[in-house]
């Protein structure tokens, strides 16, 4: 499907809680997730997709927590809920906490990502 078909798909599929996109393209030799409303403004008509599939901010937690395992939790603070994670190479580790929200889950999930190939 090129970027209109896929436009028009998930304009069809899109309900209120879908925050994510997972994409992948013919080659099937990688699998990609951003967030909706950046794959969205970024997408070209000409482009070509296999396949995508919209998740919501829970299943993205999740698939964060396969990932990142226990380097990676959710606090409920007085403020409300809060992303904490541990990230970093070899002995350069730091903990970082940010709010808990769909930018933080993705920003996570790059870096814990980074220069693999998901499948």
């Amino acid at each position: 499907m090129n970027g209109n078909e896929i436009l028009q798909s998930i304009s069809a599929s899109r309900t209120e809680n879908s925050r994510f996109i997972r994409w992948w393209r013919k080659e099937n030799d990688f699998v990609d997730y951003e967030l909706l409303t950046d794959f969205l403004h970024r997408l070209q008509a000409g482009e070509e997709f296999a396949g995508f599939e919209l998740l919501d901010t829970e299943q993205m937690w999740e698939l964060l927590q396969k990932i990142a395992g226990d380097r990676v939790r959710r606090e409920l603070r007085t403020k409300g809920d809060y992303l904490v994670w541990t990230g970093g190479k070899g002995t350069e580790r730091e903990t970082l906490e940010l709010v808990f929200s769909d930018e933080s889950i993705m920003h996570v999930f790059n870096e814990e990502t980074r220069d693999m190939t998901l499948h």
